[in-house]
């Protein structure tokens, strides 16, 4: 089983000094190792205008427009450590090349240096020249607007190897213009032929764990005000979350993608709904499809039932349109009397309180935390992102075809205030000769602030 601790930050400009959960190996005795972690907003790799130059957000509702889950890995020998959005709605693994990244960052004033940054580690992209396990296979790759070519090494999670053939993007160019402060993108869409690889990267982790599944956990809160000292989520491979999620798992099959009708890749986690309703006012029964999505903070639906949920939170649009998105306010003291929404998914029901569908931030303001669903693929008409997260722990189950709901635990696992490194020890970390053991990998949950400038 891979353990990742996650991290959600308090969003203010100032820095903060967080423990992360890793594990090391020493002659088969294994122990933890706490390490600090400085996070900061993250950019995502979206069309931006080549002159813009960084600079911290100016409206709160920047704050919670999307969502990357962010985390090592290593690439090459030896190993460079690389930050990777973990996103479920693709399967490609792509990685910026070093020396493009260092011209594209140069140009956007973008500093990404220990010294500059407010990250422990360097976002500088992959160095091909430096790793000596490194094949060029120059096969041409697109990935919307990440161009480059395949490339095969070691990847590395936490103190395990995946197989020296994982092919991979080297990212050189992007054609629409884009800049990150991250390294990359690691796919965890179900595994199938994907745009670089016949084998993904999450084919490989899975062959390697007790079970073919992996389960996210995120912390629920109804602010973004989070401490620091507070572990905010967490990703687990090869196994439910434990730990953090309840034993009652509820199951439904997923829907398959049909490329004939739709340009989207194959892979994504995409199930029905059956149905909504929200308090005792509205209800409506319809077969519709949702997909998961970790890159989406918000919990997106179909404008009819958005109509709906506005009028009866008398919620308010403050004169702003994030990528043509309007957004809305609802007033902080009427939060507890909101109604939920209840969601029907195969046979049953799953319910989303306002104290999660409605985001405190700073100063007093509310903004909903559901939006109108604006997927490219029309098939797709909900996208359930991390505000759904929170509500309940997700299982992707990849043998199965499935996905998984329940509920999380009233009192969740806290990584990071246990000060007991030898308790923590006692915990579900062991190696086997079979191919069933378990590791963890650095991980930092970091909600994206994303300026959409057109």
């Amino acid at each position: 089983m891979i353990t990742v601790s996650t991290e959600q930050f308090k969003w203010t400009t100032q820095s903060h000094n967080i423990r992360i959960l890793t594990k090391q190996s020493n002659d088969q005795q294994h122990y933890l190792r706490w390490e600090k972690f400085i996070p900061r907003p993250v950019r995502g790799f979206f069309n931006r205008k080549a002159d813009v130059k960084r600079q911290e957000p100016t409206r709160e509702t920047d704050l919670f427009l999307g969502g990357h889950l962010v985390g090592r890995i290593s690439l090459g020998t030896p190993p460079q450590t690389l930050l990777v959005a973990f996103d479920t709605s693709r399967s490609s693994t792509w990685i910026i090349a070093s020396s493009y990244k260092a011209q594209n960052d140069e140009k956007n004033g973008i500093s990404t240096s220990k010294e500059n940054n407010d990250l422990d580690i360097p976002y500088n992209g992959f160095n091909i020249s430096e790793s000596v396990t490194f094949v060029n296979t120059s096969q041409a790759f697109l990935d919307n607007s990440a161009k480059g070519t395949l490339g095969t090494d070691f990847v590395q999670l936490g103190n395990s190897r995946l197989p020296v053939s994982q092919t991979f993007g080297v990212v050189t160019e992007f054609t629409q213009g884009a800049e990150s402060l991250i390294d990359g993108y690691f796919g965890l869409a179900l595994p199938s032929p994907s745009p670089l690889s016949k084998t993904t990267m999450l084919s490989n982790i899975l062959k390697r764990v007790e079970k073919p599944v992996f389960t996210i956990w995120i912390k629920q809160s109804s602010s973004l005000q989070h401490s620091t000292r507070q572990s905010s989520g967490q990703i687990t491979f090869g196994s439910a979350d434990t730990s953090n999620c309840a034993n009652n798992w509820q199951f439904v099959s997923l829907i398959a993608n049909d490329n004939s009708a739709s340009n989207q890749p194959m892979g994504a986690w995409r199930f029905p709904i059956t149905g909504i309703k929200i308090g005792d006012t509205f209800t409506k029964h319809m077969f519709q499809v949702a997909s998961l999505g970790t890159d989406d903070f918000f919990l997106r639906v179909p404008e009819p039932i958005f109509a709906e949920l506005v009028q009866i939170t008398k919620a308010t649009y403050v004169d702003e349109k994030i990528n043509g998105i309007p957004v809305y306010s609802v007033n902080c003291e009427s939060v507890d009397a909101l109604p939920p929404i209840t969601i029907e998914i195969g046979e049953n029901d799953y319910t989303v309180l306002a104290s999660t569908y409605v985001i405190k931030l700073q100063e007093g303001k509310c903004r909903l935390a559901v939006s109108i669903c604006n997927h490219t693929d029309p098939q797709v008409q909900w996208i359930f992102g991390a505000t759904y997260m929170r509500a309940y722990c997700t299982q992707f189950d990849v043998e199965n075809n499935r996905v998984g709901f329940s509920e999380p635990l009233s009192t969740p696992l806290d990584l990071v205030d246990n000060s007991n490194d030898s308790a923590q020890s006692s915990s579900s970390w062991s190696m086997k000769a079979t191919k069933e053991f378990r590791f963890s990998i650095t991980f930092c949950t970091i909600f994206a602030i994303i300026l959409f400038l057109r």
